[in-house]
């Protein structure tokens, strides 16, 4: 055999090595696509059974932000009138401790007044100290008592 036939003999098994690997390489590719059909199919249809069931809660989330949004308002507005009205009992509070203090005051003058006259009657019907004659004529009737 010469060169030449030799190659065209080996030239013949490589074509059909690469016809056989063509057609594995194929069927292959048919294999892998089939069973990602089989998986995949089913779970894509499970994420757009979700996606329907979502779909109006989705919906729903707008209008909720919304009255989110306006019941966040309305509470701030609510907040801000409770801190006018804290601050005007603050105000109150004050002129009303103020006023206990000038209530107090006034109901204990006449307090003071009656204790001021009182302790000026002490000091009159107090006595006064015993005269030196008296106390020792005491002191002899008790030395003469015994």
């Amino acid at each position: 055999m010469d060169t030449l036939t030799i190659l065209i003999v080996a030239g013949v098994i490589a074509v059909l090595a690469l016809a056989v690997l063509f057609v594995y390489l194929v069927l292959f590719i048919k294999r892998t696509m089939v069973m990602m059909d089989e998986q995949v199919a089913p779970i894509l249809d499970d994420v757009k059974a979700m996606t329907g069931y979502l779909k109006p809660a989705v919906d729903q989330v707008d209008p909720l932000m919304e009255r989110l949004n306006l019941t966040l308002d309305a509470t701030n507005l609510e907040l801000m009138r409770v801190d006018e009205i804290m601050q005007d009992v603050s105000v109150i509070t004050d002129k009303l401790a103020d006023t206990t203090t000038k209530a107090n005051e006034v109901t204990n003058i006449p307090l003071n007044a009656v204790n001021g006259v009182a302790s000026k009657v002490r000091g009159v019907f107090k006595g006064r100290g015993t005269s030196d004659a008296s106390a020792t004529l005491a002191a002899q009737k008790e030395a003469s008592d015994q």
